[in-house]
């Protein structure tokens, strides 16, 4: 990389940039007489550069790990359009699944009849999941003393009033609500 031969501004990258258009337009004869074999070589060098284990420890940390690993095996195996491609639809997938379907659960703190109940929601809350959040409160019985543990990293403004409006109508019937967030 620029970097690594000591480049210290962007205008080194603009100029990595423009040496590659250079060679890749106007040189073109000279760049076909380097032997496959060495740019093979090469291009085996810098995707193993790429591959940072920093980057591995967060992908397993949150679960995506096995969509780095297809994006590796559909570059490998395919070539790196294709697995790049594979890995993004994999990507996208992924977050419309973790929108639609956030953790959510509700549970008795103690046993049952104590009257105390918790509901945690964890992951990305939009009104795609409001029918599962909707189904999960109304499961929690009438005149509780109910803790909503939000730890949510996206909370649109239909579902922050679809559990205010619960909290207002569970509060007008004799329940309690405490909204904390993690």
């Amino acid at each position: 990389t620029t970097a690594a031969a000591g480049a210290k501004t962007r205008a080194s990258a603009v100029l990595h940039g423009v040496w590659i258009l250079v060679f890749a337009a106007l040189l073109t004869a000279l760049v076909e007489q380097i032997p496959m074999a060495a740019l093979a070589g090469l291009l085996i060098v810098i995707g193993i550069q790429l591959v940072k284990m920093a980057h591995l420890r967060t992908a397993r940390r949150t679960g995506d790990l096995w969509v780095y690993g297809v994006t590796v095996a559909g570059v490998v195996f395919l070539n790196l359009l294709e697995g790049v491609i594979i890995g993004l639809a994999l990507a996208v997938v992924l977050l419309l699944w973790r929108v639609i379907h956030p953790k959510m659960r509700a549970e008795p703190i103690g046993s049952e009849d104590s009257g105390r109940w918790r509901v945690t929601v964890e992951g990305s809350c939009s009104f795609l999941s409001m029918p599962a959040l909707t189904g999960l409160l109304a499961k929690v019985p009438a005149g509780a003393h109910v803790t909503v543990e939000l730890a949510v990293d996206f909370l649109d403004h239909a579902m922050f009033e679809a559990i205010d409006d619960w909290k207002r109508h569970y509060e007008n019937n004799g329940g309690t609500v405490v909204i904390g967030g993690i």
